[in-house]
């Protein structure tokens, strides 16, 4: 059977398909036809949603030669884009300042480096560092390096979600189960996700990060070359990464949907390439979701994969508070849904028993590592509870 993208479309939130209406590079419509459908929509809603998406930029970007409503509550929006454009373009340039600075200390240190999406993706998509928003900064390394570029990070006044020192047992747990650590430095006010996969247990694809740093090229950034993934092999990862997290955020769907949409890019042989690597059905399953917010591809999926487009629609459709709560979890009911086989569930489940963050909060020896398993229940509905009462 095939589920079709319009049998499901209408559970969309307005706003949500107002936004991806508009922002399509093939958008024609005409003042009046822009009125007619802006007027429909609450000003702060719509606000908060391209804020909760990241599209803001591109929604600036499209809204070039269209006028808002003149009203209060319309003058009101324009401003609220206008403050928020600003500060991610002043964020931005300090985070790819940090980008550089990082790159230039971690080939100082012999740590070959690659960067997964923000300012770099932003500059080859759109040509710009500042079209894009990004919280934090995404670098590869190999496994062999992690220890080295973590030492590096720490030095560099970076601390994290883990202790400073990881036993035996703990490191072969992460390197096996998860794909990164989280870095901050309060006083650059930034972050750093290290990884040294590109999703947990590579179980989107068979992708390995040695075959990744053979693919690599430079791409220029105010005046320095930074090291990113060949197209084909940072589109594979950009559909993996949002596959991973259940596509809950629509700005990793429309960076994809812009890769397509490149001159050079070549649809029969990203379908060659997706069937070497082992990821045709999540390749297919990334077009439905095109399509579905979109409307411009065409393409259909087997219905056994419904349950993880209803997810993905459930989480898009979510606020941010209410997205506090539930992505953790939607994003592991989104991975079970997308595995293909109950061997790789049991090692997804597996990955969760615990966490670094439970290894920082109660300190064990290797040899009563399995009592981590024990106390997951607790840690986890202690953070549960710091979470409600934050939101």
């Amino acid at each position: 059977m095939i589920l079709h993208p319009g049998h499901i479309r209408n559970s969309i939130k307005p706003e949500i398909k107002f936004i991806c209406g508009f922002i399509a590079p093939l958008n024609n419509w005409s003042q009046d036809e822009f009125n007619s459908r802006i007027v429909k929509q609450h000003a702060d809603e719509l606000l908060a949603t391209l804020k909760r998406h990241c599209l803001y930029p591109s929604f600036c970007k499209s809204l070039q030669g269209f006028e808002l409503p003149h009203t209060i509550e319309w003058d009101s929006f324009g401003s609220g884009l206008k403050k928020t454009m600003q500060h991610n373009a002043a964020q931005i340039l300090k985070k790819t300042s940090i980008l550089i600075k990082i790159q230039t200390e971690f080939r100082n240190n012999g740590i070959p480096v690659i960067f997964l999406k923000g300012p770099a993706l932003s500059q080859r998509l759109f040509g710009d560092v500042a079209m894009r928003y990004s919280w934090d900064l995404d670098i590869l390394v190999q496994a062999h390096n992690l220890g080295k570029a973590i030492e590096l990070l720490v030095n560099s006044g970076y601390s994290g979600d883990l202790n400073s020192s990881l036993t035996k047992k703990q490191l072969a747990y992460c390197l096996i189960n998860f794909q990164h650590f989280t870095f901050y430095n309060t006083e650059e006010n930034s972050c750093i996700e290290l990884h040294w996969h590109i999703t947990s247990l590579d179980l989107l694809t068979s992708i390995n990060t040695d075959t990744l740093f053979l693919n690599t090229e430079q791409l220029i950034i105010a005046g320095k070359p930074i090291i990113v993934l060949k197209p084909e092999y940072e589109l594979t990862y950009l559909i993996s990464h949002a596959a991973f997290h259940a596509f809950h955020r629509l700005q990793w769907l429309y960076d994809i949907k812009l890769y397509f949409e490149q001159p050079a890019f070549n649809k029969n042989t990203m379908n060659e390439f997706a069937a070497n690597w082992g990821f045709t059905e999540l390749f297919s399953l990334t077009g439905y979701l095109l399509n579905l917010y979109f409307g411009d591809i065409n393409t259909s999926i087997p219905t056994i994969r419904k349950r993880f487009i209803k997810l993905c629609i459930y989480l898009v459709n979510r606020s941010s508070p209410e997205l506090k709560r539930q992505y953790g979890m939607g994003d592991h009911l989104g991975r079970l849904l997308i595995l293909d086989s109950w061997v790789k569930r049991w090692d997804l489940l597996h990955a969760v028993f615990t966490s670094p963050k439970d290894w920082k909060e109660i300190k064990l020896p290797d040899s009563l590592f399995v009592i981590y398993y024990l106390l997951r229940p607790w840690f986890v509905i202690k953070r549960l509870i710091k979470i409600k009462a934050m939101i």
